[in-house]
């Protein structure tokens, strides 16, 4: 009986190493530019990248430039276009959109309705989606020591965005929930696009973050 490669931890089957094509690494940010974008079948807005007049949106960061080779060829494997680019933390991992659009700050703006309709929802996300998008992790953050409260900015928008600091990434606030399986239910639907997110608990309930890859803190 032929034997299957286990999964890999990016939710994608291992390949021999020998067969994994090189993604060339954007290592200057002239040759990029960071913005977010819509995707046609949410109004979320995810952090992208805007390269030679295509949208690239997030999908991890990787420590090592191997782990990202790594993730790269198996998302081809995938019919996904990645593409890499070089920052402080290591290596970022961002996918070809080709029907998304770039978020105005009108758009921006919707996110809490955004927010409302995820929570109310009971679709799960398509099946294409389940099957071609891997999901990224999420953590539950039960302590204050765990992260730090800053305020940042991102790329296409004018106003600072509250966020958090946790191991020298910044994470956007998206929405808090009384209820962590609600948070839980969203943070899944979420992560289908590949978002990296956190929740944290506080007084209030569960706050849901997600990961913005080239914002700065203000």
């Amino acid at each position: 009986m032929q034997s299957l490669n286990p999964a890999s931890p990016s939710g994608l089957p291992n390949l021999p190493s020998s067969t994994l094509p090189t993604v060339e690494i954007l290592e200057l940010r002239t040759d990029y530019r960071s913005c977010h974008i819509v995707l046609p079948d949410s109004n979320e807005r995810t952090a992208a990248i805007a390269l030679a007049g295509e949208y690239y949106s997030f999908f991890r960061v990787e420590k090592s430039e191997a782990r990202a080779q790594s993730i790269c060829a198996k998302l081809m494997q995938r019919g996904h276009r990645p593409v890499i680019t070089r920052v402080p933390k290591g290596f970022v991992v961002w996918t070809l959109e080709p029907n998304a659009q770039l978020a105005t700050q009108a758009t921006s703006a919707r996110l809490s309705d955004t927010s409302s309709s995820l929570n109310s929802s009971t679709g799960a996300p398509s099946e294409k989606a389940a099957t071609d998008a891997p999901v990224a992790p999420y953590r539950i953050l039960v302590s204050p020591d765990q992260y730090k409260f800053c305020n940042i900015r991102v790329p296409d928008l004018d106003k600072r965005l509250m966020a958090i600091c946790v191991d020298g990434l910044f994470y956007s606030l998206f929405k808090t929930l009384e209820d962590v399986q609600q948070a839980v239910q969203i943070v899944k639907k979420l992560n289908y696009r590949g978002n990296e997110t956190i929740i944290t608990k506080n007084a209030k309930g569960y706050s849901l973050w997600v990961l913005e890859p080239d914002a700065r803190m203000d």
